[in-house]
């Protein structure tokens, strides 16, 4: 496995999962949480894509999907394609399931992507997609002590 350096600590599940807890709670009122889970989606595919290639991206999202399914049946309307994961078909079964449900398949879908990860890459990708989910975040933060 790949050591991490000492300026960027390996993540775990359960710090991937804050990370991603946190963005989704700064969600404004008008902001689809689907929307919040799509970008991040997005941001990891971009930064990603390009290391591991297309078809392995796929059978990650896939494997991913498939592991996360078990437990929260509403992602079986996940589409992984070669353009990344679409939630479009989900967008027409999210009100079978509470609000919280559908985080809590999130929070796992995205823990289950993180291992895979992990696995094959050891932490070194996982890195690169933390530092920049954080760096979106805290743009958010930036332009929301703006908007007052």
């Amino acid at each position: 496995m790949i050591n991490s350096s000492p300026h960027h600590p390996p993540f775990n599940e359960e710090q991937i999962t804050r990370l991603i807890t946190q963005r989704a709670t700064r969600t404004s009122c008008d902001e689809d949480i689907l929307d919040v889970y799509q970008d991040l989606l997005q941001t990891i595919w971009s930064h990603i894509l390009p290391t591991l290639g297309q078809v392995a991206m796929i059978v990650i999202g896939e494997q991913a999907k498939t592991l996360t399914q078990k437990e929260h049946l509403v992602m079986r309307h996940l589409q992984v394609t070669s353009e990344g994961v679409s939630l479009d078909k989900l967008r027409g079964h999210v009100g079978e399931v509470e609000p919280e449900a559908i985080h809590e398949a999130f929070k796992d879908f995205f823990a289950n992507l993180v291992k895979i990860l992990t696995t094959l890459t050891g932490n070194v990708l996982v890195q690169k997609v933390v530092a920049e989910i954080e760096e979106e975040m805290s743009s958010v933060d930036v332009g929301e002590q703006y908007d007052d």
